[in-house]
């Protein structure tokens, strides 16, 4: 790397305004490409500014790592004078995103079903009781939905195990995946997995033990049953060729999803869900790139163009904005 500069932004949620930084970086040749840096402290990201100091010295977390890997892919197209949602892109499909299972009516899934959405992703795990109630009357509902929970591992292994026993079969039918269902242990996993798939967010799990510091896969060949049939991928975070190389040693599916950050990160995702998903078919399942419901529209997510589950195209060379790119007031590193 040359030089990076940065801008700071916030982004309106519903519950309060979250900031990141958008990155410009020079590589060797003054190729320049652009990305997301958004951490969340409360899931244990350091802040942004901290984000930033580290950077300007040269240390680099999971989340500075993964932005000047997207920046570099970004960068590459722009030299080549191309955009990354050209032929011979092919849009990933997505699952719609829900936070608040109780604040969803039955009007408002059928609408995500005629926009041509199938799967929903839905965080649980305060309410288990209320929530399987909530998720009945869905799967009664709905004939062709696909429901991948999210208990981000806040429940424990007994009480998931519980809740999953007494899911009505019409439910469990409905249920792709859990995802995170609770703290990582084997036997519990190897249980749960019995009643209904099971997924793992690398981001949080244990599987990080499998890697060491150089990122080569310490993994079994042989490879035991670890309950695991789906691995969840945030390129914005991780290192994706060795996470789907850990995924065909677990036998596993995966699916990527965005960091919640910026259109930028977004899109950028997006592009690298579809090109493993063309080059991957049978490994790579629906995704969950699309979350600018979560946010207020603004200059930056009026560019993108989707067709329901599927974002179609972004305006720009490499993963797009130019014109607001160009825009901003970039500050030097």
């Amino acid at each position: 790397m040359q030089s990076i500069a940065y801008v700071k932004y916030f982004l309106n949620s519903k519950n309060k305004p979250r900031q990141g930084a958008l990155l410009k970086v020079e590589f060797e040749k003054k190729h320049v490409g652009f990305a997301d840096l958004h951490p969340w402290v409360e899931r244990g990201d350091l802040a942004i500014d901290r984000q930033l100091e580290l950077l300007k010295h040269s240390q680099l977390t999971d989340l500075t790592k993964g932005a000047i890997r997207l920046a570099q892919l970004d960068a590459e197209f722009r030299f080549k004078k191309l955009n990354a949602f050209s032929d011979p892109y092919s849009s990933v499909k997505n699952h719609a995103l829900i936070f608040d299972l109780f604040s969803v009516n039955l009007s408002e899934v059928e609408f995500l079903l005629h926009q041509g959405f199938d799967t929903l992703k839905i965080k649980i795990g305060h309410l288990l009781k209320a929530e399987k109630e909530k998720l009945l009357e869905i799967a009664k509902n709905f004939l062709t939905i696909q429901l991948r929970l999210d208990v981000n591992a806040q429940v424990d292994g007994q009480t998931i195990l519980e809740w999953t026993d007494s899911l009505e079969p019409i439910l469990k039918t409905k249920i792709e995946l859990i995802e995170d269902p609770c703290p990582y242990d084997q036997k519990v996993w190897q249980k749960l997995n019995k009643n209904v798939p099971l997924a793992a967010d690398f981001e949080k799990s244990f599987l990080r033990s499998f890697l060491n510091p150089t990122e080569s896969l310490k993994i079994k060949p042989s490879k035991l049953d670890y309950g695991i049939e789906f691995l969840v991928i945030k390129p914005a975070r991780e290192n994706v060729e060795t996470l789907i190389e850990l995924a065909e040693q677990l036998d596993a599916k995966v699916y990527f999803t965005s960091n919640l950050g910026h259109s930028i990160e977004s899109a950028a995702t997006s592009y690298v869900a579809s090109y493993y998903k063309n080059k991957l078919p049978q490994l790579v399942k629906t995704c969950g790139n699309i979350h600018e419901s979560f946010y207020q529209d603004d200059f930056f997510s009026g560019e993108m163009q989707f067709e329901g589950p599927y974002l179609t195209h972004v305006k720009g060379l490499g993963f797009g904005f130019d014109k607001e790119l160009n825009q901003l007031g970039w500050i030097n590193l």
